[in-house]
C-alpha cells in the first residue's frame, strides 16, 4: 500500500471497507480447510496414470458419496425488526435420511438410481406406495453401513454398468472405476468389486478436493 505513516484504522473504517468490498462473513464447514493441497496434487499424477493404464474414458469413472437429508431441520436465522437485539434459539430436530449419489465424470449419462436409507422398512408416510424412483433401504440409525453398500454396489451399480458399456457401444471387457472416500462403511476394495468393475479409494484428508461429489455438485443439483 505504499503507506509511509502507521494508521490506525478504526472498526467503522472496518466496516465501510468490507461493505466496499462486498467482504462478508462465511462460516467454514467441510473438510477443506484442513485437507491436503500437495497430497491432491500428487495423486492427480497418479490418476492419471490409472486412466491411461486402464484405457478409461469419462464415461467409465464414477463417483459416489452420502449426503444427509435432515427434513426436519428449522432455519437457523430469522428476521428481526430493528428493535430487537436477539431470538430466542432452540433444539433443532435430528430426524434425517441418508442420500446416496453416483454420477460418471462425463455427466452425459442418468445418474445411478438415488439410495435413501432411513430408518424403518415401510414407514407409515409410505403406506399404499408400490414403485418410487429411488431405492430404499432400512438402518437403525438412518446412516450407510458396509452392508448396505456392499449390496448397493454388488446388485445396483454393477448390473447398471453393465447396461451402460452396451449403450457406450463399449467391449463387455471395458473397465468401470467407482472412486469413494476412504469412509470406514464402504467396505473393503476386496469386497467392492465384480469382473471388470471395481473400487478405488480416494487417500485420506484430500477427497474433500479431489473428488465430484464434494465440489458442490450435490448442492447444485439436489
Amino acid at each position: 500500500m505504499e503507506l509511509t505513516k502507521p494508521c490506525a484504522f478504526s472498526k467503522r473504517w472496518l466496516w465501510y471497507f468490507k461493505l466496499r468490498h462486498g467482504i462478508r462473513r462465511l462460516d467454514m464447514s467441510g473438510e477443506k480447510a484442513s485437507a491436503y493441497h500437495e497430497a491432491a496434487e500428487s495423486y492427480f499424477e497418479s490418476f492419471q496414470k490409472l486412466v491411461s493404464e486402464h484405457e478409461l474414458s469419462a464415461d467409465q469413472i464414477y463417483n459416489a458419496d452420502e449426503t444427509g437429508l435432515f427434513w426436519c431441520c428449522l432455519p437457523t436465522s430469522t428476521l428481526a425488526g430493528e428493535n430487537e437485539s436477539s431470538a430466542s434459539g432452540f433444539k433443532q430436530n435430528k430426524h434425517h435420511l441418508t442420500v446416496l449419489i453416483c454420477a460418471n465424470a462425463s455427466g452425459n449419462y442418468y445418474r445411478t438410481k438415488l439410495l435413501v436409507i432411513g430408518k424403518y422398512v415401510k414407514p407409515g408416510a409410505l403406506k399404499g406406495v408400490i414403485h418410487l424412483h429411488v431405492e430404499c433401504r432400512a438402518q437403525y440409525n438412518a446412516w450407510v453401513d458396509c452392508g448396505i453398500f456392499s449390496s448397493w454396489f454388488h446388485h445396483t451399480f454393477v448390473p447398471e454398468e453393465k447396461k451402460n458399456l452396451r449403450k457406450f457401444n463399449k467391449p463387455e471387457d471395458s473397465k468401470v472405476i467407482l472412486f469413494v472416500d476412504n469412509c470406514r462403511t464402504h467396505s473393503s476394495e476386496m469386497d467392492l468389486v465384480s469382473g471388470n468393475i471395481f473400487t478405488v479409494f480416494l487417500p485420506p484428508n484430500i477427497s474433500s478436493l479431489i473428488q465430484q461429489m464434494d465440489q458442490g455438485v450435490i448442492n447444485l443439483r439436489f
